[in-house]
């Protein structure tokens, strides 16, 4: 079972600690296995939910509902393919931020991607990112960390209402402003109907009290999810991405878990981490090209990248032909660090910071067997 969001790009809204969080719950209690969440991009942020409010709005931008009961009445005579809303007032919420506060690991710099996938991987649930929708892989590989441990969702508590004293400033702006423009759009008889229909609605809201009322219970929404469904790919509703600043973020990342080399995990142009000694360079990495056999030792062909600002990109000689060497297999430390970027094999290709971290580290830990 998965679940697909579409959401345009309120940060503040959106694409807060707490929005993220309940989607992490989610995944971390087994009502779904996956999230991805993908927010549109500037310019393209009119998808299927602004269609369907555009109807509501073309239905009510002419009619004068002079009271809530009114609007509900028109609400519901509103169709969506053939089909009548569901329309339902929500008289209380749940508090689910002041309960999850005291989970949440500091997180700063996600709001400038666009894509959130949350899962369990390895018995852990972990969220990746993507700057890019159309980026084909996943960024910072590990897995970020964003709840500190897993969650009870039990003895969460109604939010506070407002007080009576708000609604009485509420019904004062009514009573002194609204009511009398009345009169000049309704007969009489029908101007009383509107003023006892608010006086009502007030006296109701006043009377509610956060007691009434048992906070939401997140085990409920397993009975209401009936099968996996059918989602629409977001990619394909995106034609073109503005370019922007490289997103930098900031949180508490699961370690990186970087197997030890193996042949067999080899395949053509995987990314390959060298030992070298010279430390300057480091880390030494090109692309997977084939295996050679020289004088009864099998070695590893490569093709040699080079480090250009953040990215690693094909390394060419003077004349513009590739850069190839050809190596012992003992040199290799590591497969399959980097992240290509554009899916084409030029690239360029990525390494996640934790990722270098661990490299560097492995190769103080073999300077170290070698004095």
């Amino acid at each position: 079972r998965k679940l697909m969001v579409q959401s345009d790009n309120c940060s503040r809204d959106l694409k807060n600690q707490f929005v993220l969080a309940f989607y992490w719950v989610l995944v971390d209690h087994g009502i779904f296995q996956e999230v991805t969440v993908s927010h549109m991009d500037v310019g393209h942020t009119h998808g299927d939910v602004d269609q369907i409010f555009s109807v509501f709005a073309s239905r009510l931008r002419k009619l004068e509902l002079p009271s809530f009961e009114s609007l509900l009445s028109e609400l519901k005579k509103i169709t969506i393919d053939s089909q009548h809303i569901h329309v339902k007032e929500i008289v209380f919420t749940t508090d689910f931020t002041k309960h999850i506060s005291k989970y949440l690991q500091p997180i700063s710099g996600h709001t400038a991607f666009f894509q959130f996938k949350i899962r369990r991987e390895n018995s852990k649930t972990k969220m990746f990112v993507k700057q890019d929708v159309l980026e084909k892989v996943w960024q910072f590989t590990s897995g970020i960390w964003l709840l500190k441990s897993q969650p009870s969702m039990k003895n969460l508590s109604v939010s506070a209402f407002r007080s009576e004293s708000d609604y009485g400033e509420i019904f004062k702006s009514i009573w002194n402003k609204y009511i009398p423009s009345l009169t000049l759009k309704y007969p009489e008889e029908e101007v009383i109907r509107i003023k006892e229909a608010w006086e009502k609605r007030i006296t109701y809201l006043i009377q509610l009290k956060e007691s009434q009322f048992e906070a939401f219970d997140l085990f409920e929404l397993v009975s209401d999810i009936e099968g996996d469904g059918q989602f629409n790919n977001l990619l394909n509703r995106v034609n073109k991405l503005a370019a922007r600043k490289e997103a930098t973020l900031t949180a508490t990342f699961y370690p990186p878990e970087i197997k030890s080399f193996s042949v067999d995990s080899l395949v053509k142009d995987c990314s390959i981490v060298f030992y070298t000694l010279i430390k300057t360079t480091r880390p030494w990495i090109g692309l997977f090209i084939t295996f050679t056999e020289e004088i009864n030792a099998k070695k590893i062909k490569v093709e040699w990248l080079r480090k250009e600002r953040n990215y690693y990109v094909l390394d060419t000689k003077s004349d513009g032909s590739p850069y190839y060497s050809v190596l012992d297999i003992d040199t290799v430390m590591f497969s399959n660090v980097l992240r290509n970027v554009s899916g084409k094999r030029k690239g360029p290709y990525q390494l996640d910071h934790e990722t270098k971290k661990e490299i560097m580290k492995s190769y103080c830990e073999r300077d170290s067997n070698l004095k």
